[in-house]
């Protein structure tokens, strides 16, 4: 006997239902939904870290994250569990993620300072302090690690600053305490001897070159990760495949759910030759941590190897366009297209950010870097100022307007610059610095040099670690007359940058000011045979001239040439 055949409202029930069939996807995939669901990740992540259920946590804070990876509360969470579990690397990949989604918010800069300070790394920190600072003024907290970062740096009077500023956000804080004491015994005490200097300490991955695409794939894989990522490379230049597949399988099984792992595998599967699955690996791992320089840059250089390096700089556009937020792709995209030699194009990726991100003055920064790369500095100088015009409170575009009206020959303009950063942001001793020797190089000017010796007996007992910084203060001592202090800051500068000429010509002027001609004219001549390019290259030249002994002048006529002789 056949089964009934449906009636109409069968027919309607049975269409109903396939409509909600089909419809499931999308709505379980909705914005409304998609939050909800990695709320209840979120909560069921914290549950699991009050039992100290830490795997159960972590799967759980990874699942928030994927449904949401811009999830501020979910990545904090994450790092700090990691730390607290000693996974230092991977909480400081969380927090670095953090700084790239939500740069207006200090505790991702902070937590990331932190871990840097701790491992010996000073000027990274100080730099993400800075942005912690500048959106929190009075985080006491921040102000404690700087002024301990730069107390260790040899800035005194910046760690000074800083001691006060956290004592009044927290005055029982006794960390806050004892930088205080220390602080002002540096500054108010007799002057540092100069072997006390400390040593300068670099993050090793801290600097970046981005002359071209290449530059941009060094890596910034900290501690563990760094090492693992090292011999994995050391194993890819041999091409030992079968070891190389062995270490990405060890990080697979010891870094789950994170970044690193998928990116490990696209580094491999390029190093062979396979794009494809080298794209596969390395979009997974952009999609667990979606703003993390290296893994876009290697993306980058993937696509730019599997076609060309204009269609990495499409690929690179098309992701802009997705994350409207996202100013690093829209940078580096800018960058393949110079290395493909399409300026016009590259100028447009970068104005495509005005659009994009209208709430937002990096893209002003971006411009004004691309247009003083390529020396086009009234331009720079003008797009920082549209951007200023916008965003009238934005520091590093009057740091940028600053040093390109410095370099146009408006000195004036950078003066006035640096001044009104100075009122607004007193704590900014790095400024103190750049300002003082700027004013120091206006001779004719009696309220410049004024205004100069006021800054040097601010900054007079620091002992920087930063040779430019020695040199700087060198220079307003030996202004100032004070020779042996300029002398000895200067020699100081120079056995730390010796390649800078710049400062082989300051030490040479200290000399003069002593009359030990045969040491400046030693520096004069180290200053002029650099390639390296420096403002007072004629000045050298001449006082080079004129340091010159004197000689009998028929030993002189000897030394013509002929045709002079004659």
């Amino acid at each position: 006997m056949r089964p009934p055949f449906p009636t109409l409202r069968g027919w309607i029930a049975l269409c109903a239902i396939a409509a909600a069939a089909l419809s499931l996807p999308k709505v379980w995939t909705s914005g409304v939904v998609t939050e909800r669901r990695a709320a209840l990740h979120l909560k069921r992540a914290r549950a699991a870290l009050a039992a100290n259920e830490f795997h159960q946590a972590r799967a759980q804070l990874r699942a928030a994250l994927r449904l949401r990876p811009d999830d501020r509360e979910a990545r904090q969470d994450l790092a700090a569990m990691e730390l607290g579990v000693g996974n230092w690397e991977l909480a400081l990949l969380e927090f670095e993620s953090m700084t790239e989604s939500h740069p207006e918010d200090p505790d991702g800069w902070i937590g990331l300072a932190g871990i840097m300070a701790k491992r010996g790394w000073l000027e990274a920190p100080e730099a993400a302090l800075d942005k912690a600072i500048e959106a929190a003024p009075q985080r006491a907290d921040a102000h404690a690690l700087r002024g301990d970062i730069r107390f260790r740096l040899g800035r005194y009077h910046g760690a000074l600053m800083d001691a006060q500023a956290a004592l009044a956000a927290a005055p029982k804080d006794a960390r806050s305490r004892s930088l205080l004491v220390r602080s002002e015994a540096r500054v108010h005490g007799v002057a540092a001897a100069i072997s006390s200097a400390p040593p300068r300490q670099l993050r090793a991955d801290g600097q970046v070159d981005p002359g071209n695409l290449a530059s941009w794939t060094r890596e910034q894989w900290p501690g563990r990760l760094a090492e693992t990522r090292q011999a994995l490379e050391v194993q890819l230049r041999q091409q030992n495949w079968a070891e190389a597949q062995r270490i990405v399988d060890s990080a697979g099984a010891a870094y789950p759910d994170t970044a690193f792992a998928p990116y490990l595998a696209g580094i491999f599967e390029l190093a062979r030759g396979n794009a494809d699955e080298a794209e596969r690996h390395l979009t997974e791992a952009l999609s667990i941590a979606p703003r993390l320089p290296a893994i876009l840059a290697a993306l980058a250089r993937t696509w730019s190897r599997k076609k060309s390096v204009t269609f990495a700089a499409e690929q690179l556009m098309r992701l802009a366009e997705r994350d409207g937020s996202f100013a690093f792709a829209r940078y580096l995209a800018a960058r393949a297209y110079v290395e493909a030699r399409d300026p016009i194009q590259a100028e447009a990726a970068l104005r495509r950010g005005l659009e994009l991100q209208p709430d937002s003055p990096v893209p002003f920064q971006h411009l004004a870097d691309y247009y003083s790369g390529l020396d086009r500095m009234p331009e720079a100088l003008g797009i920082c100022q549209q951007g200023l015009d916008r965003f009238p409170r934005e520091l590093a575009l009057k740091m940028m307007l600053a040093q390109i009206a410095a370099t146009l020959g408006k000195t004036k303009d950078a003066l006035r610059i640096y001044d009104e950063v100075l009122s607004s942001r007193p704590d900014l001793d790095i400024v103190q610095y750049r300002f003082a020797m700027l004013l120091a190089s206006q001779n004719k000017d009696p309220v410049s040099w004024k205004r100069s010796t006021q800054i040097l007996r601010l900054l007079q007992s620091d002992l920087p670690s930063d040779p430019l910084l020695l040199d700087v203060l060198g220079w307003l001592h030996y202004r100032a007359h004070e020779t042996r202090r300029a002398r000895e800051l200067l020699q100081a500068a120079v056995k730390s940058a010796p390649e800078e000429p710049a400062l082989h010509f300051h030490l040479a002027a200290a000399y003069l000011q002593e009359e030990q001609a045969d040491l400046a004219r030693e520096e004069l001549k180290l200053a002029l045979d650099s390639h390296r390019p420096f403002a007072e290259r004629l000045e050298a030249l001449r006082l080079l001239r004129e340091s010159a002994p004197a000689r009998p002048q028929r030993a002189m006529r000897a030394s013509l040439p002929r045709s002079a002789d004659r």
